[in-house]
């Protein structure tokens, strides 16, 4: 879909693997059928553990009923 982002190689090398794959610093998880799961977004990529995943709020928290 994109080659990188413009003039700036520094993210290019952390943000694309070698072959071209966007690392979106999702996790995911596999049940016995090999369904995959998202479970959250890392702040840190997918080295970081579950417990710091950001995960936003119910709306309802937030809006005005």
């Amino acid at each position: 879909m994109t080659p990188g982002y413009r003039k700036l190689d520094d993210v290019n090398d952390k943000k694309f693997t070698e072959d071209g794959w966007f690392r979106t610093s999702d996790l995911v998880r596999s049940d016995e059928d090999g369904f995959l799961y998202w479970t959250c977004r890392s702040s840190r990529g997918s080295a970081a553990r579950a417990s710091s995943c950001r995960v936003p709020g119910q709306p309802e928290a937030v809006m005005p009923i």
